[in-house]
Protein backbone atom coordinates (compact mmCIF):
# COMPACT_ATOMS: atom_id res chain seq x y z
CA UNK A 1 0.00 0.00 0.00
CA UNK A 2 0.74 3.49 -0.30
CA UNK A 3 0.71 3.80 3.56
CA UNK A 4 3.38 1.33 3.85
CA UNK A 5 5.67 2.53 0.95
CA UNK A 6 5.94 6.16 2.49
CA UNK A 7 6.53 4.59 6.16
CA UNK A 8 9.10 2.57 4.84
CA UNK A 9 11.13 4.62 2.37
CA UNK A 10 14.11 4.83 3.84
CA UNK A 11 14.16 1.12 3.59
CA UNK A 12 13.57 1.63 -0.29
CA UNK A 13 15.65 4.07 -1.15
CA UNK A 14 18.72 2.02 0.63
CA UNK A 15 18.62 0.21 -2.18
CA UNK A 16 18.18 2.66 -4.97
CA UNK A 17 19.93 1.90 -8.53
CA UNK A 18 22.37 4.77 -10.29
CA UNK A 19 21.38 7.77 -11.21
CA UNK A 20 18.11 7.17 -9.02
CA UNK A 21 17.15 10.02 -6.61
CA UNK A 22 14.90 9.80 -3.92
CA UNK A 23 12.49 13.29 -3.11
CA UNK A 24 10.64 13.85 0.34
CA UNK A 25 8.20 16.47 1.35
CA UNK A 26 7.86 17.98 4.90
CA UNK A 27 4.99 20.18 5.04
CA UNK A 28 5.33 21.98 8.53
CA UNK A 29 3.43 24.63 10.58
CA UNK A 30 7.00 27.05 10.20
CA UNK A 31 9.56 26.43 8.06
CA UNK A 32 11.77 24.67 10.49
CA UNK A 33 14.54 23.21 8.46
CA UNK A 34 16.01 21.25 11.49
CA UNK A 35 12.78 18.79 11.14
CA UNK A 36 13.46 18.73 6.92
CA UNK A 37 17.12 18.15 7.90
CA UNK A 38 16.55 14.97 10.09
CA UNK A 39 14.16 13.69 7.48
CA UNK A 40 16.63 13.78 4.38
CA UNK A 41 18.41 11.88 6.78
CA UNK A 42 16.74 9.27 8.61
CA UNK A 43 14.36 8.68 5.19
CA UNK A 44 18.38 8.45 3.36
CA UNK A 45 16.55 10.74 0.98
CA UNK A 46 18.73 13.07 -1.50
CA UNK A 47 16.46 16.01 -1.35
CA UNK A 48 13.04 17.24 0.53
CA UNK A 49 11.17 20.06 0.12
CA UNK A 50 9.89 21.91 2.76
CA UNK A 51 6.88 23.76 3.03
CA UNK A 52 3.98 25.47 4.63
CA UNK A 53 0.72 23.44 5.86
CA UNK A 54 -1.29 26.72 4.58
CA UNK A 55 0.28 25.63 0.95
CA UNK A 56 -2.47 23.16 0.92
CA UNK A 57 -5.36 23.96 -1.12
CA UNK A 58 -3.94 27.30 -2.21
CA UNK A 59 -2.75 28.24 -5.88
CA UNK A 60 0.41 28.90 -4.62
CA UNK A 61 3.73 27.99 -2.92
CA UNK A 62 6.61 28.71 -1.61
CA UNK A 63 9.67 26.62 0.42
CA UNK A 64 13.00 25.43 0.76
CA UNK A 65 15.14 22.63 -1.00
CA UNK A 66 17.43 20.82 1.17
CA UNK A 67 19.62 18.40 0.01
CA UNK A 68 22.68 15.76 1.68
CA UNK A 69 25.67 17.77 1.92
CA UNK A 70 24.22 21.02 3.26
CA UNK A 71 22.85 22.17 0.03
CA UNK A 72 19.81 24.22 0.30
CA UNK A 73 17.96 26.11 -2.00
CA UNK A 74 14.98 28.52 -1.24
CA UNK A 75 11.86 28.90 -3.90
CA UNK A 76 10.08 32.03 -3.68
CA UNK A 77 5.84 32.34 -3.87
CA UNK A 78 4.84 31.34 -7.20
CA UNK A 79 2.29 29.42 -9.02
CA UNK A 80 2.77 25.46 -7.72
CA UNK A 81 3.21 24.32 -11.20
CA UNK A 82 6.14 26.75 -11.69
CA UNK A 83 7.70 25.53 -8.10
CA UNK A 84 7.36 22.04 -9.10
CA UNK A 85 9.43 22.37 -12.29
CA UNK A 86 11.92 24.45 -10.88
CA UNK A 87 12.22 22.26 -7.86
CA UNK A 88 12.40 19.41 -10.54
CA UNK A 89 15.22 21.42 -12.60
CA UNK A 90 17.28 22.01 -9.29
CA UNK A 91 16.99 17.75 -8.44
CA UNK A 92 18.60 17.21 -11.72
CA UNK A 93 21.53 19.41 -10.77
CA UNK A 94 22.07 17.49 -7.88
CA UNK A 95 25.41 14.77 -7.48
Amino acid sequence: SLESVLANVDQISGKKKQGQKFVGFALEEQLDESKAKSKLKNKNLDAVFLNRIDAMGADQNAGVALAAGGVRRAFKRMDKADIAEKFWEWIVTLN
